[in-house]
């Protein structure tokens, strides 16, 4: 199953969290910012849920002036591409395209397109 619901608001951007579950217990909840998972939980021998991600439960968390001065990185999954596009530009097959510049003056590891 999946259900989803607003997350909050980030750089003026509506977040949703989708979180999808089945019934044996497992539940993986994922936002779509950036593709970062904010939690997992699996069922434990006692058959209570057991969390071995870490994350947070408000996306404000995620984007707080202590949380990007330690860029811990939470939850994050790798894109579409590893490594950084410089100046979040590039073209395929002479066709332009630009990316969000996530990294300073660069794109890094492909995981927001701008809109």
């Amino acid at each position: 199953r999946i259900h989803h619901s607003i997350f909050g608001n980030i750089e003026g951007e509506q977040v949703t969290l989708y979180t999808l579950d089945n019934e044996a217990g497992m539940q993986l909840k994922i936002m779509d910012y950036e593709i970062t998972i904010a939690s997992i939980s699996i069922p434990g021998e006692d058959g209570k849920g057991v969390e071995p991600s870490c994350g947070y439960d408000r996306s404000e968390d995620y984007f707080s002036k202590v949380y990007r001065s330690n860029a811990p990185l939470l939850g994050c999954t790798l894109g579409r591409y590893s490594s950084r596009i410089n100046d979040g530009r590039f073209q395929v097959a002479g066709q332009a395209y630009e990316v969000a510049c996530n990294d300073h003056p660069n794109h890094l590891h492909g995981g927001i397109w701008k809109k």
